[in-house]
C-alpha cells in the first residue's frame, strides 16, 4: 500500500534512472559517500532509505521514498540508495536482471567498531551497539554476507576501499566518475541537502556539515578499547570477505 505522500508523487516514476545500490556497513563513510554521488548533476539521492530490494517493486518503492521528500533533478541519470545491513535484503537475481549498479566498499574493522560504539554513546548510550561483542559480531556478520552476496552476482560490480575517500579522495573519485560515465568528475566538495545531519539517515555528526571531505582526525577515539580476541576475529573476516569481494568485482580501487 502507497502512503498518500507516495501518491502525490506516482507520476515521477516515469523519470528513467538506473540505482546505484552501495552495499557496505555502518561507520564506513557512506554517508559522505552519497553526499559526494547526490551532489553530481547526474545522481539523486544521498542517503538511507532502510529498505530491502526484493523485486523490481522495491526499486520503484526507492523511486517514491525519495521522490515523496525531494523535487525530481532533471539532469539525473542515477538514483542513489545504501544498505548497511543484512535485514535489509538484497536480491542477488534482481540486482542481475535489473538496472542496478552494485558498488561494494569496507572499512578495516578496528576503526569501524570504534566508530560504531562512539556514535551509539553519543546517540544512545543504553543500545546494544555501545556493546564491543555485539558491534564486532555486527561487522563480521556484515562483511560475511557481502563477501556472500559477491559470489552471486553474475554482472559487474565496483568496489573501493571506504578509507580511500579520505586517503585518496581525487583518485578514487575519478574512479567511481569514470566508471559510472559520469558527464562530469565527482567533486570533494558536496552540497547539504534536507536530510543531511538526520539521525535516521546516516552520520549525525558534525563534520559531514563541513560541505567538504576532510582527512580523518585518528584522535578520536576517546576511551574505546577492543579485546584482542575479538579484534582478531573481526581482522580475520575483514581479510577473507575483502579478498573475495575483490576476486569477483569488475573493478576495485585498493589502497596500497
Amino acid at each position: 500500500m502507497f502512503t498518500i505522500s507516495e501518491v502525490r508523487h506516482l507520476h515521477k516514476l516515469s523519470n528513467k534512472r538506473s540505482l546505484v545500490l552501495l552495499l557496505s556497513h555502518m561507520r564506513a563513510y557512506t554517508s559522505l559517500t552519497g553526499h559526494v554521488l547526490g551532489s553530481h548533476n547526474e545522481i539523486e539521492g544521498y542517503y538511507e532509505m532502510h529498505k530491502g530490494y526484493f523485486s523490481w517493486k522495491s526499486v520503484y518503492h526507492a523511486k517514491l521514498l525519495y521522490y515523496s521528500d525531494h523535487p525530481v533533478k532533471k539532469s539525473a541519470r542515477f538514483l542513489f540508495d545504501k544498505v548497511l545491513h543484512n535485514e535489509h535484503y538484497v536480491s542477488t537475481d534482481l540486482v542481475n536482471k535489473s538496472d542496478i549498479l552494485p558498488i561494494f566498499s569496507i572499512r578495516k574493522p578496528e576503526q569501524t567498531v570504534k566508530s560504531i560504539i562512539r556514535h551509539y554513546e553519543r546517540i544512545d548510550p543504553s543500545h546494544q551497539y555501545c556493546n564491543p561483542e555485539y558491534s564486532v559480531r555486527y561487522y563480521i556478520e556484515r562483511v560475511n554476507e557481502l563477501a556472500s552476496m559477491s559470489q552471486k552476482l553474475k554482472r559487474g560490480y565496483l568496489y573501493f576501499d571506504a578509507e580511500a575517500i579520505k586517503e585518496d579522495t581525487q583518485s578514487l573519485l575519478l574512479f567511481l566518475s569514470d566508471n559510472m560515465k559520469l558527464n562530469e568528475p565527482l567533486s570533494p566538495e558536496y552540497k547539504k541537502m534536507k536530510q543531511t545531519g538526520s539521525r535516521f539517515s546516516g552520520d549525525s555528526s558534525e563534520e559531514l556539515f563541513s560541505g567538504k571531505i576532510q582527512k580523518d582526525n585518528k584522535q578520536t577515539d576517546g576511551n574505546v578499547e577492543l579485546n584482542e580476541a575479538l579484534l582478531h576475529d573481526a581482522n580475520v573476516a575483514y581479510r577473507s570477505a575483502r579478498d573475495e569481494i575483490i576476486k569477483n568485482a569488475d573493478k576495485s580501487f585498493i589502497l596500497g
